[in-house]
């Protein structure tokens, strides 16, 4: 089911996945949803997330719970690192915050 298309479709391929999440991107973008929550969400419904989350994103988010977890740099400066890294590593963060920001809204909810 193509969510931004309200269609039943068939996605050949990867790339037919990746520009459904495009659009749902743009959708997303624009009614203000917080993307990493709206993409996850959504993509659940048409693809297995192993195809989504490889290696190297893995990979860069243990470098990133690493460098939480002991107050450490991923390079020996801030200015050692690049800059996608840290672009990374704000937008992993971004992410994570979203997420416990989200668990405590429905547990505040489920209290009251």
């Amino acid at each position: 089911m193509s969510l931004s298309k309200n269609k039943y479709i068939t996605y050949n391929n990867l790339d037919d996945v990746y520009n459904e999440l495009d659009a749902l991107y743009d959708i997303a973008i624009e009614k203000g949803f917080d993307l990493g929550e709206a993409l996850y969400s959504q993509a659940l419904h048409f693809v297995d997330l192993c195809y989504l989350i490889n290696e190297e994103i893995q990979d860069f988010i243990k470098k990133y719970q690493f460098c939480k977890m002991f107050n450490a740099l991923p390079y020996k400066s801030y200015e050692d690192t690049p800059k996608e890294i840290v672009d990374l590593f704000i937008m992993i963060n971004k992410e994570i915050e979203a997420n416990q920001a989200s668990k405590i809204k429905k547990n505040n909810k489920g209290n009251n």
